[in-house]
């Protein structure tokens, strides 16, 4: 049954305003995830699943939203493998579903200091970071991490890379090839030099 949102009415027969007031509560035990009208009756597993914005109906999949609809939604990361925030938006090109709350912690809630990691912003950009030993010659290829936990870069924007190592003699370092899944770091640094990066792309 519809929300009916403008009850009751000045004018209104009681008889048929009551059958009003149980149907709006049986719309609102859906949103609670129960499908009834007991309010004392939560779904944890399945209320409240859907925020949305601008909506008229609620979708049973991401793409049931509304052409240009900004929605919230809760959904299994295939990814990390637990329930994340998902934003549901039109970039410049196409629909996203953005899993916005998935990172390193949801996989690991103490990574460590100075490890490896990665997270993904509200916008859809995904941050990647890191060490590594430069193994000397005048190039060295660096591989980004990713695996069935770990997101892969569809396309890879910019590197930063930072010296770790102390005590190292004066060097000049620079990235010049950066593709979605390693980057090349030439540098004059001796063999062991120890650097970290920040990677960014979505």
């Amino acid at each position: 049954m519809a929300f009916i949102y403008n009850i009751p009415q000045a004018t209104d027969d009681p008889s048929i305003s009551q059958g009003q007031f149980l149907g709006n509560f049986t719309a609102l035990g859906s949103i609670a995830g129960n499908g009834t009208a007991s309010s004392n009756s939560l779904n944890s597993s399945a209320g409240f699943n859907w925020v949305l914005l601008a909506q008229t109906v609620t979708p049973n999949v991401p793409a049931n939203f509304q052409s240009g609809v900004i929605g919230l939604y809760s959904a299994p990361s295939p990814v990390t493998g637990v329930n994340e925030l998902y934003i549901n938006k039109t970039n410049q090109a196409t629909v996203v579903q953005i899993p916005s709350t998935a990172s390193i912690l949801s996989t690991n809630s103490n990574p460590g200091l100075n490890s490896s990691g990665w997270t993904y912003l509200p916008s859809g950009i995904l941050m990647k970071w890191g060490q590594f030993t430069f193994t000397g010659g005048a190039t060295n290829i660096i591989t980004f991490p990713a695996s069935a936990s770990i997101p892969a870069f569809n396309t890879c924007i910019s590197v930063l890379v930072q010296l770790n190592s102390l005590f190292v003699p004066i060097n000049a370092w620079y990235v010049p090839i950066v593709t979605s899944t390693t980057f090349t770091l030439g540098s004059t640094a001796p063999n062991g030099t120890k650097y970290s990066y920040l990677a960014i792309g979505y």
